[in-house]
């Protein structure tokens, strides 16, 4: 039986994004990823901004975390692991941002795969009526990504775990029919998480323009405020 192209192009894509890492190589971590634009000390708490900005994922990820019981039951876990990866990134993040170096690094990057992994796969599950073997798979995925990192200094794996999927979900709802997810707020949350990665690569320059908050800290933000639009994304809500 012939596979639907649509199917087929979604493995395109993923095998096309998989060459790509292989040609390009080992991605190291850069050193100087850990020098940010505002360090700038609150009383006892140094780099206050990049740390206290953390605050907002920890609101919205325990009001996510509230709302998990309102989708059907095949959904549950998928949220649920979304949201408590939110909720754990406010701390992993500001932890990290204490102190920035790569051991503390992986404190951030750890609870935002469970975010990445579980939004993706709350997204199959919905549209494909997947199993729910493929939450843990692609959870397993994304801490691999991380050991991978930490093991051989490539970044290329967890690369591909952060900006594959939101690719994916794209196609997918460009390609098949919508599911229960409202998709209204999976493009805004998609639009303030890009949105989100622009102010991380500006963080000097909105620090020079402002003078009083910084890129990264701009970022934590507004990607707080991408995850608010999935508190309540059931179709027609």
């Amino acid at each position: 039986m012939e596979i639907d192209r649509r199917y087929q192009g979604l493995f395109g894509v993923v095998l096309l994004a998989m060459v790509v890492a292989a040609l390009v190589g080992p991605i190291p971590q850069d050193p100087a990823y850990h020098r940010f634009a505002d360090s700038r000390a609150c009383g006892l708490i140094p780099n206050c901004l990049n740390v206290l900005s953390n605050l907002a994922f920890w609101v919205v990820g325990g009001m996510g975390l509230q709302s998990v019981s309102h989708w059907p039951a095949a959904l549950r876990p998928a949220w649920r692991v979304f949201w408590w990866g939110v909720f754990l990134t406010g701390f992993g993040s500001a932890w990290y941002h204490w102190a920035p170096d790569d051991v503390r690094l992986v404190w951030d990057r750890l609870p935002m795969t469970l975010a990445f992994m579980g939004l993706f796969s709350a997204v199959l599950i919905d549209q494909f009526q997947l199993a729910r073997w493929v939450l843990p798979s692609l959870v397993l995925t994304g801490l691999a990504s991380i050991g991978v990192w930490l093991a051989f200094d490539d970044l290329r794996l967890y690369g591909l775990v952060q900006f594959l999927p939101p690719i994916l979900i794209l196609l997918i709802f460009a390609f098949f029919p919508p599911g229960r997810i409202s998709r209204r707020a999976i493009y805004l949350g998609l639009g303030f998480y890009a949105a989100a990665k622009g102010a991380e690569l500006l963080d000097g320059e909105i620090f020079a323009l402002t003078n009083w908050i910084s890129g990264h800290s701009l970022k934590h933000l507004l990607a707080a405020v991408a995850t608010v639009w999935l508190i309540r994304t059931r179709s027609g809500r």
